[in-house]
């Protein structure tokens, strides 16, 4: 019954993930990829941060990934996986 925030512990912008993803998306297809920005919607988020220390104290975890290396995984399960579905 109890909820738990799993993820890297460290705060980030959607702007930066956006780029990442456009980097990583662009390097493994070798296809330009665009941000395309809009207004601001209500309830929309800006940044992200999740506090890790309930699940560290009671579950022992800890990252396994980064930012960086997590997003280049999802990226590429996409990529080879976008066909098969």
């Amino acid at each position: 019954g109890e909820v738990f925030q799993i993820a890297t512990c460290s705060e980030t912008t959607i702007n930066r993930i956006a780029e990442i993803i456009r980097e990583l998306l662009t390097k493994e297809t070798g296809k330009e990829v665009n941000i395309i920005y809009t207004d601001v919607r209500p309830g929309d988020i800006t940044r992200s941060f999740s506090d890790i220390s309930k699940a560290r104290k009671m579950l022992g975890f800890v990252p396994k990934y980064d930012l960086m290396r997590g997003l280049r995984k999802t990226v590429e399960y996409f990529i080879r996986n976008i066909h098969t579905s």
